[in-house]
């Protein structure tokens, strides 16, 4: 294993998660569980605005709630940081850019323990003050060793970087309900990985007035939910609290219905 450096341990954060809300979350769906992982959700955008990050978001506090941890993945590296969006940007602790050496027997305790913490969500961000690429086979690396051990959600950049370096058990494609959003939907569809299994989230007001099946028809893919935002969101992102509200709790829980549904073959047939 190669050498890396690390900050100070950070200091412990307030655990908090959100209330828990019943959600209609679509057709069962089959996917191609990865090997030796335990549970892999990959969030991205049709196009730059959608909500894709603020959905991984609450998808990652969801899971940990539900599963006792998990670690949100940052994966766009000209992206100003999830740690921003989180409001943890301040709170010291490993960031993509401390890991940039990390490959080969990576520890994954030692690494988790080192994170910033969004209430009981670990973090592993980009760092605005410290851009740059990671190595391919560090980003592989790093994810194999922390999914064996806890749910990872992954905040993907779009188009052909949006491939995961691991792979996913569901990508979840958060798409506008307008033209131009379906036409980049229909181009995302091209450069995401073609063993990963997809479903739609719409997000936005329909200016146009298309619905979600006309949306689902257009791009060829079912959407399993629409992305509603509390008004009180983006105070909320400012006053460092973080994407919140029931709202999109319940966008969240309506993906991770299709994430357990997505693993279901996994489970039977790991059955003796």
């Amino acid at each position: 294993m190669a050498l890396w450096t690390v900050p100070p341990v950070n200091e412990a954060a307030t655990r908090t998660a959100p209330a828990d809300a019943v959600w209609d979350v679509g057709p069962t769906m089959l996917a191609a569980p990865p090997s030796g992982l335990r549970t892999v959700l990959g969030v991205s955008g049709a196009r730059g605005g959608t909500g894709a990050s603020t959905l991984a978001a609450a998808c990652a506090r969801a899971l940990a709630r539900r599963d006792g941890a998990c670690v949100l993945v940052d994966l766009d590296e000209d992206g100003g940081g999830i740690d921003v969006l989180c409001g943890i940007e301040d709170q010291p602790g490993l960031r993509w850019a401390d890991l940039r050496d990390a490959t080969g027997d990576v520890p994954a305790a030692e690494i988790r323990a080192l994170l910033p913490t969004w209430g009981d969500v670990d973090v592993l961000s980009h760092d605005r003050a410290r851009p740059g690429e990671v190595a391919p086979a560090a980003l592989h690396d790093v994810l194999e060793a922390l999914g064996a051990s806890v749910p990872l959600v992954l905040d993907l950049p779009r188009h052909v970087r949006s491939r995961p370096p691991v792979p996913v058990d569901l990508h979840v494609l958060v798409v506008p309900r307008d033209l131009q959003g379906i036409a980049a939907a229909q181009r995302s569809l091209h450069d995401l990985h073609p063993a990963a299994p997809v479903r739609l989230v719409t997000s936005g007001a329909a200016p146009g007035g298309l619905t979600e099946g006309v949306v689902a028809d257009a791009v060829g893919v079912d959407v399993l939910a629409r992305l509603h935002v509390d008004r009180t969101l983006p105070r909320a992102v400012e006053r460092g609290v973080g994407p919140c509200g029931p709202r999109l709790h319940r966008t969240a829980l309506a993906v991770l219905g299709a994430l357990e549904r997505a693993r279901a073959p996994l489970a039977a047939g790991s059955r003796p």
